[in-house]
């Protein structure tokens, strides 16, 4: 542990407020008293295998830590889950004087409110110490929207492209009307024995005028010949001949 002046700081300067799924983006970290030179691989057991190694001015030996998280609930405390969104930086640069190291992120795998945290490592992977309780260590961290895949496309659709809506028929297409609703003229012609032989009746007319009744010289009926009225019996007519 260094000097309390010497320890380190860390600070995100840069972030977006809003990413899409999958999208790569990148965070702006500020660092200070901090050597970005030493990073113990993990995979071969560089945790926690060796204590903090200070440079010949006081400063931590170490390296940035950057991982990312989907927040599946945003008032409880999360689980502490190893993060598959997770970025070292060990670059060489760094020292008393504040500089800034760009971070790449792969992009995030879900939709949500996103937690994206950047502290400071020494070369075995632990937070450097602080010399007083109420110094905040070299720890950030920024909240990032992302939203789902498409969402920005998904626009309500232009009228232009809604179905149009059923096109009448062109008048001359439409079916002609009934002759039966031609007003009523009020006469019709008697009907000829043509007509009547084919068993076409008479009808009265709108106007409520009766078929004429027929004469003492003509029967009501029609000739079963076709050729017009006949004339009664003569013993109806009371004639001898």
């Amino acid at each position: 542990m260094g000097a309390a002046e010497d320890n380190p700081q860390l600070l995100i300067t840069e972030a977006p407020e809003e990413v899409a799924v999958g999208q790569t983006f990148t965070l702006e970290v500020s660092t200070r008293n901090l050597v970005r030179d030493r990073f113990l691989a993990a995979a071969e057991g560089g945790y926690y295998v060796e204590l903090s190694m200070l440079t010949e001015d006081g400063l931590v030996r170490g390296h940035v830590h950057t991982a990312c998280r989907v927040l599946g609930d945003t008032d409880t405390a999360p689980r502490p889950e190893r993060q598959a969104v997770f970025v070292a930086t060990e670059d060489g640069g760094g020292g008393a004087r504040p500089d800034t190291v760009t971070v790449r992120i792969p992009g995030l795998p879900a939709a949500g409110e996103a937690q994206c945290a950047t502290w400071a490592g020494d070369g075995s992977h632990r937070m450097p110490m602080m010399v007083f309780a109420n110094q905040v260590p070299a720890f950030d961290a920024v909240r990032i929207t992302v939203r789902g895949a498409g969402a920005a496309a998904a626009e309500p659709a232009e009228v232009s492209e809604q179905a149009p809506e059923a096109e009448q028929a062109p008048e001359a297409e439409q079916a002609p009307e009934a002759e039966a609703e031609t007003p009523a003229t009020g006469t019709k012609e008697p009907a000829t024995g043509a007509d009547q032989a084919t068993g076409t009746e008479e009808t009265t007319e709108a106007t409520g005028t009766a078929a004429p009744q027929p004469t003492d010289v003509e029967d009501a009926t029609a000739d079963v010949t076709g050729t017009g009225t006949r004339p009664q019996d003569d013993a109806a007519t009371g004639s001898d001949g």
